[in-house]
């Protein structure tokens, strides 16, 4: 309907343009012809009026035809202003309509800018989501670290507790075996002068003498030399017994003499002897020859002439 009233108004207005393009003003026509007859001569004048009157029939005839086409305008506007009536046209009901439709589209639009608004913060969400979503992977990574961290000190906290615990064990058996060992090679070497040998918790010696335990830095160099020898016949026989070795082992001392008098030596290689039964072989590298002849075999090791080392056996 809102289309055929549309088309109707247009189709008025072109219609009243057409009248007002018909209407004519005899006045202004005779002012004008007056005009023209002042300004032209009489010959001019009598050749006008013999050409306008033959232009009279076509123009009689052009407005008849304008005539005809303003009934058919009027009769087409009758037309339409009954159609409009047999529609019930009524403005108010069209304001209405418009404004309605006006209401619409400003209501769509706001639907439309708040869908707008709405797909941002979607899409701001789901970049908050994959944000949070890759902390928690990364949070419940690092949970499994710490569990496996936690885990693993547990393991280290055990591991330490049970070396702690060998450690006294050393501590209360081993460090006994080797000062009972090493107190008795120290009085076989010494005259029994110092017997007693002693490991602290730090494994450092200890020497009793005189009522009192020393470190072996207290004593004379050649004394230190004699408990080092002590502890080292200790520890290799306790070594050798914890790896169940007997047949194959031995010693070696290299210049242990050196710093002992004659007497100090003798009680030393007395000492040494009581060892064969653990160590059958025991080799001593020194520069004192008088000690050559308390061995079953002796190499002399000495620089040829062409500066090449030669060994040979002594007898």
């Amino acid at each position: 309907i809102t289309a055929r009233l549309d088309g109707l108004r247009e189709r008025l207005r072109g219609v009243r343009g057409e009248l007002a393009g018909l209407s004519f003003d005899p006045e202004r026509f005779e002012r004008l012809s007056q005009d023209y007859s002042r300004a032209e001569s009489a010959h001019r004048r009598a050749l006008e009026l013999r050409v306008r009157l033959e232009e009279v029939p076509r123009l009689a005839e052009s407005l008849g035809a304008r005539r005809d086409l303003l009934a058919e305008r009027e009769a087409e506007l009758l037309r339409v202003r009954a159609a409009i009536n047999e529609l019930g046209f009524d403005g108010s009901v069209v304001k209405a309509a418009e404004e309605s439709v006006a209401g619409s589209e400003q209501r769509l639009a706001a639907a439309r800018e708040r869908m707008y608004a709405a797909a941002l913060r979607i899409r701001s969400l789901e970049t908050e989501i994959e944000h949070e979503t890759a902390r928690l992977s990364r949070a419940e990574e690092l949970v499994r670290q710490r569990d496996a961290l936690t885990e693993e000190i547990e393991r280290l906290k055990l591991t330490r507790s049970l070396i702690r615990d060998y450690i006294d064990y050393l501590l209360q058996v081993v460090r006994g075996r080797i000062e009972e060992e090493a107190g008795r090679v120290l009085a076989e070497i010494t005259d029994g002068r110092y017997n007693t040998v002693m490991l602290d918790d730090d494994f450092s010696v200890l020497v009793h003498d005189m009522g009192e335990d020393y470190p072996a830095d207290r004593f004379s160099g050649g004394e230190q030399d004699d408990i080092a020898i002590a502890l080292r016949v200790a520890l290799s026989r306790f070594i050798a017994e914890v790896n169940q070795v007997h047949d194959s082992t031995f010693l070696i001392f290299d210049e242990i003499f050196g710093s002992q008098d004659e007497e100090r030596r003798a009680n030393l290689l007395r000492a040494l002897r009581t060892q064969e039964a653990y160590f059958p072989q025991i080799i001593l590298i020194s520069h004192i020859s008088e000690v050559q002849d308390e061995f079953s075999t002796a190499l002399l090791v000495e620089m040829g002439p062409d500066q090449i080392s030669q060994v040979r056996v002594v007898d």
